[in-house]
């Protein structure tokens, strides 16, 4: 892993990987945070994250929460591995938060905001 530097050219390495990298950042998160609550998209990024998080909750034996917004438009393979990954990772975490836009949206027009 590298960074660039202040004049912009070139490289600084830092002696690590990204992984590595990212595996700390996780960590020192929990350390700052008694709890602690991950978006997921049910994307490949967020899909890593979420692996990165649990890998970290399971070395210390505590849980995380998870929210995932359902904007409505998402493909059904993408629903389905949001399922199958609340349902893979269950036993390290707490709330699995599903936000629906059409309640907000009822919300809204409730209050009357729309």
């Amino acid at each position: 892993m590298s960074r660039i530097d202040p004049a912009g050219s070139r490289k600084i390495p830092l002696g690590t990987d990204v992984l590595t990298a990212a595996r700390q950042r996780v960590a020192d998160t929990f350390d700052q945070f008694e709890r602690l609550c991950l978006s997921f998209s049910g994307g490949k990024d967020s899909t890593v994250m979420l692996d990165l998080v649990a890998e970290e909750v399971r070395k210390r034996q505590r849980k995380f929460s998870i929210l995932f917004i359902d904007w409505e438009v998402q493909y059904n393979a993408t629903l389905t591995h949001v399922a199958a990954m609340r349902e893979r990772y269950s036993g390290c975490t707490g709330q699995f938060y599903r936000n629906y836009m059409v309640r907000l949206k009822r919300q809204r027009e409730e209050w009357g905001l729309i």
